[in-house]
């Protein structure tokens, strides 16, 4: 752990976010804006805010997950309908609203290490203690008036081993204090950009909070739009129904009539 880390803190990012956008989409009845999806996208993809054709760039991973497309409501603002989830939100009772309120998917930030506090002095205590044996091996080396090898070949053994492990494990020791040391810097770097995008996620969210009028008359227009829909799904399966049930009913006059 403090060496190499406990691994990355955000493995089930892609499941949260992909989780939290489906419970929006149903909670709006599979109609949302990209407002709506904003505190959960954003951040992901740089936007051109002089571009009006790249600002909502960050909803087609939504559309292509869920089988969404864009379509323009009563209103004429362009709102964002997937029919599947939109079924799935009409099979549960107390679904309907604007999908306000649901929070923004936020990134955990990298530690550098989970261990205990007493478990990270006894690490570097032990990094120390290394580094400290080694300097005082390789000075007793140098300072025996023989070379290594006739030392290893005297003493052998354990000795002998030392010896030849040495440059190894003078690699050990300053990779022990070195890895940190570039994780360390690594993290610090993650973690303004985690930070970065925590914050406009969170301004998304807050702009749904505390919305102006004209995003409300929008999101009430998105709402509107959806129910519409829910309504012209229920008319087509009763439709389809009742012809299914008019053509075996003349079906059954044929017959009927042939005997």
């Amino acid at each position: 752990s403090f060496v190499f880390g406990d691994g990355d803190q955000n493995s089930d990012l892609e499941e949260r976010k992909w989780e939290e956008i489906g419970s929006v989409i149903r909670k709006g009845r599979g109609v949302v804006t990209a407002e709506q999806l904003a505190p959960f996208m954003i951040g992901d993809y740089e936007e051109d805010p002089d571009n009006p054709l790249d600002r909502e760039r960050f909803v087609l991973p939504v559309l292509q997950r869920f089988d969404g497309r864009a379509e323009v409501d009563e209103e004429g603002n362009i709102v964002y309908y997937f029919p599947e989830l939109q079924k799935t939100a009409a099979s549960r009772q107390g679904t309907g609203g604007t999908g306000v309120g649901m929070g923004y998917l936020q990134e955990r930030p990298w530690k550098f290490s989970s261990a205990e506090t007493g478990q990270k002095v006894a690490a570097v205590g032990l990094g120390i203690l290394n580094v400290v044996g080694i300097i005082s091996f390789s000075n007793i080396l140098a300072n025996s008036g023989v070379t290594a090898a006739q030392i290893a070949q005297h003493y052998g053994g354990v000795v002998a081993l030392a010896i030849n492990l040495l440059p190894a494990i003078k690699v050990y020791a300053g990779g022990y204090f070195a890895i940190p040391i570039i994780r360390w810097i690594l993290n610090r770097n993650t973690n303004k950009q985690i930070a970065d995008r925590n914050a406009r996620r969170l301004l998304a969210f807050q702009r749904l909070q505390q919305m102006d009028p004209q995003l409300r008359q929008k999101l009430q227009s998105a709402q509107r739009y959806g129910s519409t829909r829910v309504v012209s799904e229920r008319q087509a399966v009763y439709t389809s129904d009742a012809d299914t049930e008019q053509m075996a009913m003349d079906d059954f006059d044929r017959k009927l009539g042939e005997k």
